[in-house]
């Protein structure tokens, strides 16, 4: 921390703002690749670089002087690797900040995660599965959209972990209270894990009602 602030001191860059606008004098493009090709390139699988993504997305605007990113549309569905499911999670972090006290969800963004999930309550047939997976993630109630993504794609990677590792045990803990307290989802729950974990599941239940 003290090499740092020593070095910020030193370059004459003491806060975020003056080091930002060192690159104001960069067009948005020159802008945008710089970002993806420099800074946020060497990042991390998974949550890192979704978070840097969307933290690339919400100072985009900043810089290119554009005002609020809630208002420009969908311009940023033509930007590379930039689709719906992104511009939802991009709208809902604004919102958070800009929303004041009780914002309200745009849609839950949704992924692979999520249409798994949804391919369990779709009514309308396979042909119209995406479809019902971006209505459904509109219309559910608030307090679910907010997370609803985020839950599941805890969840499943929890599942897909190591067995008996903790993440592993987590998800098997959450999946037997679900199926003990609410014993109707026992066949939605049996679609979302293997056979050796269902049966780690019901030991589960038995050991504790014994």
């Amino acid at each position: 921390m003290a090499c740092r602030l020593y070095t910020q001191v030193a370059t004459d860059i003491p806060n975020n703002e003056a080091a930002l606008d060192l690159m104001t004098c960069n067009s948005f493009y020159d802008l945008y690749f710089t970002m993806t090709d420099y800074i946020f390139h060497d990042y991390g699988q998974g949550s890192l670089r979704a978070e840097a993504e969307l933290a690339k997305m919400l100072l985009l605007p900043l810089f290119a002087s554009e005002g609020d990113p809630l208002e420009l549309g969908n311009e940023y569905l033509g930007l590379y690797q930039f689709k719906a499911k992104k511009w939802y999670l991009v709208q809902n972090e604004m919102l958070r900040v800009i929303g004041g006290n009780n914002p309200v969800c745009r849609a839950t963004g949704h992924d692979r995660h999520v249409h798994t999930f949804a391919k369990l309550f779709n009514p309308y047939g396979k042909r119209n599965l995406h479809k019902f997976t971006r209505m459904l993630c509109q219309v559910i109630d608030d307090w679910v959209r907010w997370n609803f993504n985020e839950f599941l794609g805890e969840l499943e990677q929890c599942l897909q972990s190591r067995e008996g590792s903790r993440k592993s045990r987590f998800a098997i803990a959450v999946l037997r209270d679900l199926v003990q307290e609410y014993p109707q989802y026992t066949s939605i729950v049996m679609s979302l894990v293997k056979e050796r974990q269902w049966t780690l599941i019901m030991s589960q239940t038995v050991t504790e009602q014994s």
